[in-house]
């Protein structure tokens, strides 16, 4: 079984994980990335977001799939700074120099269950990767689908110069600057969306 839904997904990963893999040993490495993959995991679970994968350095996430709720965008969104906040501690903790970068998108999916894991396919996996790969260092990059959702919730600017991998022509990206946050009191989808979104939205 499977179905499309709208939602919410996080690409974030961490910077120069191959300098770190070179200058220590494999079990020194292993547990680098245990702590930084469980560090991640558990800010994508603390704004109610589903893990789906782990993939070398970085992880990928969902936020409105299973169940979709109000608000999915802007938890993405607290994900991903709070994900770069986390991993600049733990690095502090350990006596490292750990960044991380983030991009975030907000699209149609087709979810559903494959060989026993919940997973998900479209392309707003490919265009979160690729604005987390086209982020600088301690940045969150988002799509215009998810400036559109969170922009009452936060401050943007579009980097100048900034292209996005195989989305050249589209607009944006946007940088995020600042962040109001969100209270994890998730509805049920059900509620219209504010007019202006779901008009622009329609045009896409």
């Amino acid at each position: 079984m499977h179905d499309q839904r709208r939602v919410s997904v996080l690409f974030v990963d961490l910077v120069a994980s191959t300098r770190f893999a070179q200058a220590m040993t494999s079990d020194q490495y292993f547990e680098l990335m245990g702590g930084v993959l469980t560090t991640l995991a558990g800010e994508v679970e603390a704004q109610a977001g589903r893990v789906l994968q782990f993939q070398g350095d970085a992880v990928l996430a969902a936020f409105g799939a299973p169940t979709a709720a109000v608000g999915d965008p802007a938890r993405a969104l607290q994900a991903a700074q709070t994900s770069l906040e986390a991993i600049g501690h733990l690095g502090a903790s350990l006596g490292l120099e750990l960044h991380a970068r983030a991009g975030v998108d907000t699209d149609l999916a087709t979810t559903g269950w494959v060989g026993g894991e919940y997973t998900l396919f479209g392309t707003v996996v490919n265009r979160a990767r690729r604005l987390c790969s086209a982020a600088a260092v301690g940045e969150v990059l988002v799509s215009a689908a998810t400036w559109l959702e969170t922009r009452n919730r936060a401050e943007y600017d579009i980097p100048a110069g900034r292209e996005v991998r195989d989305y050249p022509h589209e607009a944006g990206p946007y940088r995020l600057r600042g962040w109001q946050p969100v209270l994890l009191q998730a509805r049920p989808v059900g509620v219209e969306p504010d007019r202006q979104v779901a008009e622009v939205l329609a045009l896409n």
